[in-house]
Order: structure tokens, then sequence, then C-alpha cells
């Protein structure tokens, strides 16, 4: 991955629970802004449509946002993978992995903590 390259961040996002939605939005904002703050050009649907998506009570499924978060992705050179939990059985990054794989879009993971 370099610095040159457009980067979409892929995470879980939907939950029952809107305070673990929450959550996975701070800390996916926390991961933009280290990214940004190094050199990277990154793009998160998450960050970018998080408020927008409360304050105009849209909904948050996999579904809704598939086109719209491909349509990003599909400019993109590398999907970087955030691990948080849950991410193993979550709908809408599996689409999004499948997506880059068939595209041929590079798949990486950023590693908490790294």
């Amino acid at each position: 991955m370099n610095k040159d390259q457009l980067i979409y961040i892929g995470s879980p996002y939907t939950h029952p629970e809107k305070d673990i939605m929450q959550l996975r939005h701070d800390q996916v904002l926390d991961i933009t802004a280290d990214l940004l703050n190094q050199g990277f050009h990154v793009i998160s649907p998450i960050v970018h449509c998080h408020s927008l998506s409360i304050k105009h009570n849209m909904r948050s499924d996999f579904e809704f946002w598939k086109k719209y978060n491909f349509a990003l992705l599909s400019k993109c050179a590398v999907l970087l993978i955030v691990p948080l939990e849950g991410w193993e059985k979550s709908v809408g990054l599996w689409g999004e992995i499948m997506f880059a794989t068939e595209n041929n879009i590079q798949i990486e993971k950023y590693y908490l903590g790294h």
C-alpha cells in the first residue's frame, strides 16, 4: 500500500444495537484520521455517511448502501479491512471483499494497534 493509491476502508458497521454502530464509527473515524495524518489517501463510507444516515433516518443495511459503496470501491486500488469485533460475520464487509476480489482490487488488513 503506498501513499499515492486511493484506499477504501472496509469494516463492520450495521448492528441491532445503535451503541455498537456508534462505537464502530468512532473506531473507523480514528483510523481514518490516523491514515490521513500519515499522508494516505483514504475513503471511508462509514465516516462519510454515519452522521448523514442518523440525521436523515436512512437505512444502515448493506443492501441500501451496496451500490454506493461499490461505486466508491471501484475507484480504489486497495480495500483495507479493519478487523473490528464481528468482522468475520459482516455481510457488507464480505460483499466488499467479494467485489474487490472480482475486480482485482488489492486487499490488505489494518492491524489495530499497528
